[in-house]
């Protein structure tokens, strides 16, 4: 009989809980969409939102940008000052994107990734980004642009990850940061004139930004990370610049030897399509296609050999070959690994095929 009256109670009580909990629409809030830090001395920051509000008369699909700042010494207290000056309550539900400056990311951004990735509201598939130069004015600027910054900024990089860009978003960048034998990356902006660029990536090692590649060379890595499915590259064959497109790659790490002595094998396979080459008679014969694969491959393979040796005499390792031998060998000294990396032997091998050229005589 107890049974009988548990459930339909039990029912009760959380129809009554349910109703209690807060439930605030968007046109009574000021949504954050994105939230930017820039370095003013060693105890101060200045933070910096976009916050979007809606009217009531207005479509959701529409709304009104509002930009915030104020300067402290903390994430929480710029956040506190920024309450006080919005007339909604503030909401981070939403928020897009995080930009750091680069003066900020170089002293140290661990108490930032702290404080983001243990907030519950906010999204495990954000994105972050460091600034060459000033993330207030990047926020503030209006851009030629049909949508809000944040739109325009996620759109931008979410465009190159589908392209030569590597993927990143905050579950990867603190998988990496918070692993072992495995530094993270983040885009690298900059803001030129009326729009906003990726002038390439950056590299942290415990939280400090260490190094950064122009974005010419975020194939070459993003080859060694990850699956490619729709990049391009240009190269110079017999005075002529061809570009390959439609590039899809997927990579395989061997290792060779012991945790004592490891060697390191990258091997990339290639394909991708030539649609036009200008002057170039007998573009599409075998002999000159073969040509080009062979051309290609060695192009692919140097810039790639040439990105690794600029990792080992940094001192990261942004590819994680630390990681892979650490999950594929036992008892694996990670301190040793540390001192040992910069000189461990690792070869890259390309095996490339174009499938289509597009092209004839």
């Amino acid at each position: 009989m107890k049974l009988k009256w548990l459930c339909p109670s039990i029912i009760a009580s959380l129809m009554l809980l349910t109703s209690c909990m807060p439930n605030v629409s968007v046109e009574d809030a000021a949504i954050v969409q994105i939230a930017g830090y820039d370095f003013v001395n060693e105890d101060k920051i200045k933070g910096t939102f976009a916050v979007a509000q809606y009217n009531k008369s207005e479509q959701k699909t529409s709304a009104t940008e509002v930009n915030l700042s104020t300067t402290a010494n903390t994430i929480k207290n710029i956040h506190a000052k920024l309450q006080r000056q919005s007339s909604r309550p503030i909401s981070t539900g939403k928020l897009t994107i995080v930009l750091y400056d680069k003066e900020l990311a170089k002293n140290d951004m661990s108490k930032f990734i702290d404080s983001l990735s243990r907030d519950p509201r906010i999204g495990r598939d954000i994105l972050l980004a460091i600034v060459d130069g000033n993330t207030e004015k990047m926020i503030k600027t209006q851009y030629k642009q049909n949508n809000t910054t944040a739109a325009y900024m996620k759109g931008m990089i979410e465009h190159n990850m589908y392209s030569n860009f590597p993927n990143t978003n905050l579950h990867n960048f603190v998988q990496a940061y918070f692993g072992e034998g495995v530094d993270a990356f983040l885009p690298y902006l900059e803001k030129v004139n009326s729009h906003i660029k990726i002038k390439g990536i950056a590299f942290l090692n415990d939280g400090r930004l260490v190094h950064s590649i122009p974005y010419s060379k975020s194939l070459f890595f993003k080859m060694m990370r990850e699956e490619v499915r729709e990049g391009m590259q240009e190269m110079n064959f017999q005075g002529e610049g061809i570009m390959m497109e439609s590039i899809s790659s997927n990579v395989d790490i061997h290792i060779k030897g012991n945790t004592k002595n490891p060697e390191f094998l990258v091997k990339i396979k290639v394909r991708g399509i030539i649609n036009e080459i200008s002057n170039l008679a007998s573009a599409s014969t075998p002999p000159l296609v073969e040509k080009m694969e062979k051309d290609f491959t060695k192009f692919f393979e140097k810039n790639c050999q040439a990105l690794i040796r600029e990792f080992q005499e940094q001192n990261i390792d942004p590819v994680g070959f630390g990681n892979a031998l650490k999950n594929r060998r036992r008892n694996v000294d990670m301190k040793k690994w540390q001192d040992q990396y910069p000189e461990v032997p690792i070869d890259v091998k390309v095996e490339l095929e174009i499938t289509e050229t597009g092209i004839s005589a």
